[in-house]
């Protein structure tokens, strides 16, 4: 277990003052590397919280430094689900509240305006909760908000009391779709993109043109029973048309809006799966010119509370992660510097917290990097990395005839041959009889689905071998492969049939570009024209696969 005063740093629920935190924003124009605030906001609390670097540690100081809307009739709009710092002005700060109010406070002086809300009797421009809140980049007085009542307003505060805000709408009635999330296109100022839950779409929108409706409709994900819900959607900071997208359906998809493919035809260019339901994504911030490729996300589940950092090159293992920095589950997340050293997060237990991601658990370095399989034709096959004796009455490799003392390095492999591997089967120790009357044995499901097998009764006893093969890279069904290694086992099968099928499956099986469940229904139908035993163990994990809600 990792030191976490090391990784983390953070303002506890008393500190803040809060109950519950649901996002915050960095102030983008006030500020260095060195000193920074942040705008937290949550149940009864929206607070700036000021964050300096200490000499002698890579982790800030945090303290918090105002408190915004504790008194009066104040409170009554401090029920933030969304804080959005102005890009350009250092005293402004835009909030969305679960009343359906989006409200524009003033630093300096803690006092709200709530827009198009001039009296307790005039009525709200958005009828349920605003879930959203984005500054326009580069026009000041620009402002949208995203609401379950399935609309995304514009606002223009230079005029917001004599004309009502643009609206673009989703939909209409009871069936119409809540909108989760609304970015600006940071390369082209004048669209902007939504995200659904119904559906689970990505609608991308110009601006000039709300009465036409959406510019592209993406169907994010196919999951039934509102699995499909996209929570969070970030653009990339220097590639053009890419975003991510987090969902409920316990993935993080990267899309390019850009595509010049039909909206039915556009498909996600990387897809990780995660462990439970996506709540917030954002890019990692990169310095050189090298487009970010990692993504920091985190979870709505309560069994899932890390920060987790992922690589879109490699998205079968998160890169690194945070081990539960807040005791609740977090709520938002957003970097510091440009480097991308250091994250904030907000949470449900009220806390706010920087986290180091150079202290981060690294999930790779923990791996167990040595094999061993059975394969055809009696051959066990081995990897491992080099492990070095020392030379002071070092022995000899176990694996090397030779007497050298490195056993193989990482990337080889051996192969062993039966014959002078296995030396004799032990009889396991014997079992007094029980006198009752056995119960008869309940078959299990993989019984059920495959038939029950006859175990073996032995233990086998693997020692040094007479003589190994040695080979830097497997590479089953090469052309014209051997037959007999020189150690006198058979190195892989030869049949033609089956290197055909390795063939095949290689070439057919697909493992991205589709939901879980997509993807072991493609797969069981390849495998289904080899073997039925590979159908059936296609269909077993999709069953597993389809056992979490």
């Amino acid at each position: 277990m990792q030191d976490h005063s090391v990784t983390t740093r953070k303002l506890d629920s008393r500190a803040l003052k809060s109950q519950a935190l649901a996002c915050m924003s960095r102030c983008q124009c006030w500020g260095d590397d060195m000193n920074c605030k942040v705008a937290v906001g949550g149940e009864k609390c929206l607070a700036i919280v000021d964050v300096k670097r200490v000499q002698g540690s890579k982790l800030p100081e945090l303290k918090k430094d105002v408190s915004l809307g504790s008194h009066g009739k104040r409170q009554q709009l401090v029920k933030v689900t969304d804080v959005k710092w102005h890009p350009k002005k250092a005293t402004m700060i835009a909030t969305a509240s679960s009343s359906g109010v989006v409200v524009v406070w003033d630093v300096i002086t803690g006092s709200p305006q709530p827009l198009r809300q001039t009296d307790e009797t005039q009525r709200r421009e958005h009828t349920r909760l605003v879930k959203r809140v984005c500054w326009h980049p580069t026009q000041e007085a620009i402002l949208l908000s995203a609401s379950e009542d399935s609309t995304v307003k514009l606002w223009d505060l230079r005029q917001y009391k004599e004309r009502p805000p643009v609206t673009f709408r989703v939909g209409s009635g009871t069936t119409a779709p809540q909108i989760r999330d609304v970015e600006v296109d940071p390369f082209n100022h004048n669209t902007f993109l939504c995200s659904t839950d119904e559906g689970a779409e990505l609608l991308y929108w110009d601006m000039r043109m709300h009465e036409i409706g959406p510019k592209r409709r993406i169907t994010a994900s196919t999951e039934s029973s509102g699995n499909g819900v996209i929570y969070s959607v970030n653009w990339h900071p220097t590639r053009p048309g890419y975003l991510a997208a987090g969902s409920k359906d316990r993935t993080v998809k990267v899309w390019n809006i850009y595509s010049d493919l039909p909206d039915s035809e556009v498909r996600p260019e990387v897809s990780i799966q995660t462990l439970a339901s996506v709540g917030r994504v954002h890019w990692r911030p990169v310095q050189s010119s090298t487009p970010s490729h990692q993504i920091a996300e985190v979870s709505m589940s309560p069994l899932d509370v890390d920060l987790n950092l992922w690589d879109i090159n490699s998205p079968l293992l998160p890169l690194c992660c945070i081990p539960a920095p807040h005791a609740e589950v977090i709520t938002d997340l957003e970097w510091w510097d440009s480097n991308g050293e250091i994250i904030f997060s907000t949470s449900k237990a009220g806390s706010f917290a920087a986290s180091l991601i150079e202290k981060a658990h690294v999930h790779a370095a923990h791996l167990c990097t040595s094999a061993v399989v059975w394969g055809p034709g009696d051959m066990l096959a081995l990897h491992c990395d080099p492990v070095h004796f020392p030379e002071a009455g070092r022995k000899k490799g176990p694996l090397l005839p030779d007497g050298s003392s490195v056993i193989p390095s990482a990337n080889d492999a051996v192969m062993l041959p039966l014959k002078g591997i296995m030396t004799r089967a032990v009889s396991p120790p014997a079992v007094p009889s029980d006198p009752r009357p056995a119960e008869p044995k309940k078959q299990t499901f993989f019984e059920k689905m495959f038939g029950s097998r006859k175990r073996s009764q032995s233990l086998m006893v693997v020692q040094e071998p007479a003589q190994p093969m040695r080979m830097d890279v497997l590479q089953p069904y090469a052309s014209a492969p051997p037959t007999v290694s020189q150690g006198g086992g058979l190195l892989y099968c030869t049949e033609t049939k089956n290197s055909d099928v390795f063939r095949k499956l290689a070439r057919e099986y697909r493992l991205t570009g589709g939901t879980p469940s997509e993807l072991c229904q493609h797969n069981a139908k390849v495998a289904g024209e080899v073997s039925e035993e590979l159908l059936a163990v296609w269909m077993v994990v999709q069953q597993l696969v389809q056992l979490e809600p």
